[in-house]
């Protein structure tokens, strides 16, 4: 009995170590949860205040009618704020997918009658132009209430500011103007649309919006207004960093005196300025096509003065030839001359010698018939 006395006290003891072990292990979670529950509370206390801030304005102690920044606004004032700014910028659809590109639609200017007593273009005298075709996706916006559910664009109709939207490697950019003649499209749960190109579109000009298929387009039924205030000056300093990286642009964005750019005029400014491009392009183009048509022409009467230079070096050459054998000829004839001549004064000398002895024999017998002469005479006296 002693024995089993024993064992029983010392589980007992063992037993009392484990029971006060686990229950400070039990206290210190106890504490713990305690501690965590009290620190939930002031968060949810926190996020209260938060979303009291987020609905009604951080600064409730800055009177309504004073300044705010769009992080000082209530969700009533900025969806206030947002219907202004949107109403202000027309209708626009962000998000907007390009499906496909038409560059084979080739169209005719139309007939423009020049005056009230001038006849209308002719037909065959009109100018083709060539415009492209592009299918888009509309995703956006989208219902309020139904986030899946596409608001129907029932205002597209007329002339359109296509822009593409970017991503982080590659900044937005103007695609150009459009017209959308027909109505959009169902597609699932989304609209399909034809944009149609308001301008004639040059090949680079083509190959650039190819270029920005892979990305997201916006639409806009007005150009977007530049402005500074009740946007740039109701940002956050850290907001705006965020919201526009490039610290040379954020410089510009947020000077209070910078002056404001009327995007329309400028895009119809560039687009003056392209137009004339393309027409000194053309002319330089076709200056270059007379060019190349003169360069032709010169190389064939280089090719044919060329030829005539070599039939005249031919001709050279063989006269150069007939001259050798008229010389050969000549200094034959001089070979003969020259014996003649040699023979001519060997002629001369023998007469000069016979017309010597001729005189001296005509001396001598004039000499002997003065003397028969003489003699003779004599003889008679």
């Amino acid at each position: 009995m002693k024995i089993w006395n024993t064992v029983f006290i010392v589980l007992i003891i063992l037993l009392s170590i484990f029971t006060w072990i686990y229950g400070g292990k039990a206290l210190l979670i106890r504490r713990e949860w305690s501690t965590g529950i009290k620190k939930l509370q002031k968060q949810i206390d926190s996020n209260k205040d938060k979303l009291k801030s987020v609905l009604e304005g951080v600064d409730s102690g800055k009177p309504r009618e004073s300044f705010h920044e769009f992080s000082e606004m209530s969700v009533g004032e900025l969806i206030n704020k947002l219907d202004v700014m949107a109403e202000d910028r027309g209708n626009a659809w962000f998000g907007c997918k390009p499906l496909s590109v038409d560059e084979n639609n080739i169209v005719s200017v139309p007939p423009r009658q020049l005056g009230d007593d001038n006849p209308s273009t002719p037909d065959n005298e009109l100018k083709p132009l060539q415009l492209i075709t592009i299918s888009v996706e509309i995703i956006s916006p989208v219902d309020n209430e139904n986030p899946d559910l596409v608001i129907p664009p029932e205002k597209l109709g007329g002339v359109f500011y296509v822009f593409d939207e970017g991503n982080n490697a590659n900044a937005g950019a103007f695609l150009g103007r459009f017209t959308i003649n027909e109505p959009p499209m169902k597609k699932e749960k989304n609209y399909a649309v034809t944009l149609k190109s308001a301008t004639e579109l040059k090949g680079d000009e083509i190959n650039f919006i190819k270029s920005k298929m892979k990305s997201t387009w916006a639409i806009y039924s007005t150009m977007p207004r530049d402005r500074y205030d009740d946007i740039f000056d109701r940002i956050k300093k850290e907001d705006i960093d965020r919201i526009v990286p490039e610290e040379e642009m954020r410089k510009n964005l947020t000077k209070a005196d910078r002056n404001l750019t009327d995007f329309d005029v400028v895009l119809t400014a560039g687009y003056l300025r392209n137009v004339k491009l393309n027409q000194r392009k053309e002319l330089f183009l076709k200056n270059i096509a007379d060019l190349k048509i003169s360069i032709a022409q010169m190389s064939k009467e280089t090719k044919d003065v060329q030829f005539a230079i070599e039939l005249e070096n031919k001709r050279i050459a063989l006269m150069k030839d007939q001259i050798n054998a008229v010389q050969k000829v000549l200094d034959g004839y001089n070979v003969v001359i020259e014996r003649i001549k040699e023979s001519i004064i060997k002629t001369q000398q023998q007469n000069d010698w016979y017309a010597a002895k001729i005189a001296d024999y005509n001396l001598k017998s004039l000499q002997i018939i003065e003397q028969k002469a003489e003699s003779a005479a004599k003889n008679i006296e």
